[in-house]
């Protein structure tokens, strides 16, 4: 992939995607969003060899690498666009290769085909079906490059990720300018311009893809793309790159100093992401619920889908974890979703009368809140049970949160 830069540039991108914080700490977290971006990266290289070479293996590589990323994670199914659109950028080198690569994307039709059926039920449902917050355009970027360039939680200082989003946007605007020509390399016959294309639709067209799904349903989280991230780094090292040779007399040590900078900037931030907590702490939430509740007492989740977690800390942790999860649930509810957009007294007149049906009969109640926000901004279910029950324990863990009421 390196062969889209030259000089300096491929020894800095290198450097700077071992460091990279949104990739080494998810790498160090064992989750899916390792695996998405080094499919992203291999579907690249095998789409540049069939491309550059036209080789059958190529393309049946590229089939079957997309095939096995679309299912690692559903929003990878962007990289089929992003495909199309790199063959067009391509169109002087791709056409005398074109028969490969229309062959691999029929072929994408076999293994999409099990998706496309509730994927279009979800995309054509006129009801919201995610508790996803909806983003404008420059929300989701905004987003998007703060993730990209700080890694994972909210950055606590705009200023610290400036040089390196500066350094995106000279590789963004001006990269072409030290792309030079590979005669060996499998886009020979690219000109800079259109390999610096192939560089910036990898950032922009996921971005773009991600941004028009969630305007039929809201879909959108940073790091559902994570895979862009090695464009973004490409981005940074030519940026520095063209500081490096057309700056005048400060050049060079202003290339230094930015690329040193952005390298121990991503390094110490990458270290801070291995220590600090980022994820809620419902092992203990769950534990604090089980240790104090009544079997009648009713259990309400703020998010539903933390019912799964209730069912599997309350256990034994044997084999069967899930095992009698019913008779340890109790009595138990959804929370209520009030991110309607409705006004505030409407909405409230919504809860009162959803929350008086759910909570009929109860004397005690324990809710458990995480990422609450979701579905829940305005807190106006946690402001009805402050309203009508005292509040006689509450617990507080990383990233979540267990209130217990008692209703009089």
């Amino acid at each position: 992939l390196l062969e889209l830069t030259i000089g300096s540039a491929p020894v800095l991108a290198t450097a700077f995607l071992a460091v990279n914080p949104y990739l080494t700490w998810y790498s160090q977290d064992g989750k899916m969003y390792a695996l998405t971006p080094f499919l992203a990266l291999l579907v690249a290289w095998l789409w540049l060899q069939g491309i550059g070479r036209g080789s059958w293996r190529s393309w049946l590589g590229y089939l079957a690498v997309v095939s096995i990323a679309i299912y690692s994670h559903l929003l990878m199914v962007l990289l089929i666009p992003l495909g199309v659109t790199w063959f067009v950028i391509a169109w002087p080198q791709s056409r005398e290769h074109k028969t490969g690569y229309l062959l691999a994307l029929a072929g994408l039709t076999l293994p999409y085909l099990p998706m496309i059926w509730w994927q279009w039920s979800f995309l054509t449902s006129p009801d919201r079906l995610t508790a996803i917050p909806v983003y404008s355009f420059p929300e989701l970027l905004d987003k998007v490059l703060i993730t990209q360039s700080y890694g994972v939680g909210e950055p606590r200082d705009l200023l610290g990720v400036a040089p390196v989003l500066f350094l995106v946007a000279a590789g963004l605007l001006l990269g072409f300018l030290e792309i030079s020509p590979r005669p060996d390399g499998p886009l020979a016959r690219l000109s800079a311009h259109r390999r610096h294309l192939l560089i910036v639709t990898w950032l922009l067209v996921p971005v773009f893809g991600i941004y028009l799904l969630s305007e039929r349903q809201p879909v959108f989280n940073p790091h559902y793309i994570i895979w862009i991230a090695p464009a973004g780094v490409m981005l940074v090292a030519l940026g520095v790159q063209l500081l490096w040779n057309n700056s005048g007399s400060l050049a060079k040590p202003l290339a230094v100093v930015l690329a040193a900078y952005v390298l121990l900037f991503w390094a110490v931030t990458g270290q801070q992401q291995k220590i600090r907590v980022v994820k809620p702490d419902l092992r203990e939430a769950v534990a604090a619920v089980a240790r104090n509740r009544q079997q009648d007492d009713l259990l309400i989740f703020q998010l539903p889908h933390m019912q799964y977690s209730y069912r599997y800390y309350s256990g034994d942790q044997g084999p069967d974890v899930f095992r009698d999860s019913e008779v340890r649930l109790g009595r138990w509810t959804d929370g209520l979703w009030t991110n309607n957009g409705l006004p505030d007294a409407e909405t409230r007149e919504l809860v009162d009368q959803e929350m008086a049906q759910k909570t009929a009969g109860a004397e005690d109640i324990w809710l458990m809140l995480s990422e609450a926000e979701l579905w829940d901004e305005r807190g106006l279910m946690i402001e009805w049970l402050d309203d009508r029950a005292l509040l006689i324990d509450h617990f507080l863990f990383s990233h979540a949160e267990v209130r217990h009421y008692r209703l009089p």
